[in-house]
């Protein structure tokens, strides 16, 4: 449950704001610059139909990224609605809106909505795209650098690097956020779950082998957090990578689904 607005000194619209520029100028750093450079650096500006497909296959990926990030803001995160009764079990209540939020996630201060039911995959769609344009400024930026070295061309190798260091800094900031949420989906855990350890087990500990960490106390979960592993047995919703993501990815967002899984 996230019942209050999260405390912050900053306005509150300055992260997304941020994180759409960026997003846009580095995008448009690599189409109208980095991408044509790197193939004049090597030689390949006469190819103009791997050139085309380059740039072809990178303003799909930063499509695809605006787009989800887009709809991770905008959309509902999956209210439940009257019909809805009991409350499913996964629903929890943030302080955004004013009904319960199926399948509850956590709130992306990033982007200013909560994360639910409705548009939990447009937000993995977005951390894995962003780390794929991070990936892909970095490493084009290292082969312009190396030939603006060799060559001694020295300001378009500081602007090239400027360029790599915001990819660097992306990827190294979301592709974590990409790697934890793809593995919490393939096990069908949420957040929530996660934070309070809800389905991880002490392999040994001062009560014991396979003690569940929810029942130990603080002190001793926190030393013995680095060996906590999962427990497919305590997660009720578990059914196995393949199932958990062939459900998340394909079950209709629907007003009347639970989003019970």
């Amino acid at each position: 449950t996230e019942e209050r607005q999260p405390k912050t000194t900053w306005f509150p619209w300055l992260l997304p704001l941020f994180l759409f520029s960026s997003t846009l100028v580095c995008g448009g750093g690599a189409v109208l610059g980095i991408l044509p450079m790197l193939f004049r650096c090597y030689g390949l500006e006469a190819n103009r139909f791997c050139f085309f497909l380059a740039e072809l296959v990178y303003m799909t990926v930063l499509l695809t990224t605006l787009t989800s990030m887009t709809a991770t803001a905008l959309l509902d995160p999956g209210q439940v609605k009257h019909q809805h009764a009991p409350i499913p079990a996964r629903a929890h209540k943030s302080w955004c809106y004013s009904l319960p939020i199926k399948r509850y996630d956590h709130y992306c201060r990033w982007l200013v909505n909560p994360i639910g039911f409705n548009n939990h995959r447009s937000f993995i769609v977005a951390v894995c795209s962003l780390s794929l344009l991070g990936a892909v400024h970095a490493l084009a930026d290292a082969a312009l650098i190396w030939g603006a070295v060799q060559a001694a061309a020295w300001p378009r190798a500081i602007v090239v690097f400027a360029h790599g260091s915001c990819g660097v800094v992306q990827l190294a900031f979301v592709l974590t956020i990409a790697c934890l949420h793809c593995r919490l989906v393939s096990r069908s855990e949420l957040a929530p779950n996660w934070n309070s350890y809800a389905f991880e087990v002490a392999p040994l500990s001062s009560r014991g082998a396979q003690i569940p960490a929810v029942e130990l106390s603080e002190e001793e979960r926190d030393e013995l957090e680095s060996i906590l592993v999962y427990s497919q047995t305590r997660n009720r919703y578990d059914r196995g990578a393949r199932a958990n993501c062939y459900t998340f990815w394909c079950t209709a967002r629907k007003d009347d689904e639970t989003g019970e899984f």
